[in-house]
């Protein structure tokens, strides 16, 4: 289950839009009120988040449909 390929992608952007964003895993972490372990493991694709989890990050990083 772990490092499907849709985790592999949403992590790869996550960390993507964070980077262009000028923000650290720290900081992101800390506007997700989630440790910078589980943030790393979402952003290498071995971790399942919620949807709403999934849209926290969507919120926080700007993205929005169709980007």
């Amino acid at each position: 289950m772990k490092n499907e390929p849709i985790l592999l992608l949403f992590g790869h952007n996550v960390q993507k839009y964070r980077i262009s964003q000028g923000l650290s895993q720290e900081k992101l972490a800390e506007h997700l009120d989630v440790s910078v372990a589980f943030l790393s493991r979402i952003e290498r694709g071995s971790s399942f988040i919620s949807l709403k989890r999934l849209n926290q990050v969507c919120e926080i990083l700007g993205v929005t449909e169709g980007h």
